[in-house]
């Protein structure tokens, strides 16, 4: 068997033999976050300080892709007016 397809279709039958369908027909709705009458986004007031605060209390246990957490938090002081100025910008 060096066909690709057939190659394809030998794993999903065997994926599908070993793994099981749930019922969907019965799922919960899920509850909107904002309603009519809350704000949007655009509405937010992100200051300096809001931004300090959660770039100093970013867990630093947890992995990143770019720059660690760790890394963000020991520099949160230094770089929090520069990351809340990009964010007035963009909203």
């Amino acid at each position: 068997m060096e066909n690709p397809s057939d190659i394809a279709n030998e794993f999903n039958r065997y994926f599908a033999s070993v793994f099981t369908k749930e019922d969907q027909s019965n799922l919960p709705e899920p509850k909107p976050l904002l309603s009519d009458h809350d704000m949007e986004l655009q509405d937010l007031d992100i200051t300096e300080y809001h931004m300090f605060q959660k770039l100093n209390s970013l867990r630093t246990d947890k992995a990143q892709d770019n720059v660690s957490p760790r890394q963000l938090a020991r520099i949160a002081q230094q770089i929090a007016k520069p990351v809340h100025q990009i964010f007035k910008k963009i909203s």
